[in-house]
């Protein structure tokens, strides 16, 4: 999309709105043992970065995986909160 001379962005109609992908990234980034970083622990379900840039869970497995995150904690007392 182009932006105006403010430098804002057009308001999208219905169809657009639909068919944008957003993403929000932030907090932790992802681990890389093959440069350096800790390697992930074994038999071990964890946040997984694959070579085509997928997010996903799974166990490491170094023929398809580049990144990886521990699980994000729970918070059980918000969950219930109503």
């Amino acid at each position: 999309m182009r932006r105006s001379a403010a430098g804002e962005l057009p308001k999208a109609n219905k169809e657009e709105e639909m068919n944008e992908t957003r993403y929000l990234a932030g907090g932790q980034e992802f681990l890389y043992p093959h440069a350096g970083d800790p390697k992930p622990p074994e038999n071990t379900k964890l946040l997984l970065l694959t070579t085509g840039g997928i997010c996903t869970t799974g166990i490491w497995n170094s023929n398809w995986c580049i990144g990886w995150l521990p699980l994000p904690k729970r918070n059980i007392q918000k969950e219930d909160q109503k």
